[in-house]
């Protein structure tokens, strides 16, 4: 299940209740703070920065293009449920 920030890919802001405390204003490094270092992705010209917790199973994708952007904020938290 994704749950959206508004505007991210166009859609409209998710309202309810997200994991371990994330809310849409979070900054990385807040993030980070929150729920630890996750697996780094993205970073490229067409692809936005995520960070996925397998062990949590949630991946958070970031207003950013840039690994090193911990200002960026959360544009999408994607939560993994068992097969």
């Amino acid at each position: 299940m994704r749950r959206y920030a508004e505007g991210a890919d166009e859609f409209r802001q998710y309202h309810g209740e997200l994991p371990y405390g994330l809310n849409f204003t979070l900054a990385r490094r807040e993030v980070e703070r929150a729920i630890g270092l996750g697996t780094v992705g993205g970073g490229s010209e067409y692809v936005n920065v995520y960070s996925s917790y397998a062990a949590k199973k949630v991946s958070v994708t970031y207003d950013t293009k840039s690994k090193t952007d911990m200002a960026a904020h959360i544009s999408v938290v994607c939560l993994t449920r068992d097969p």
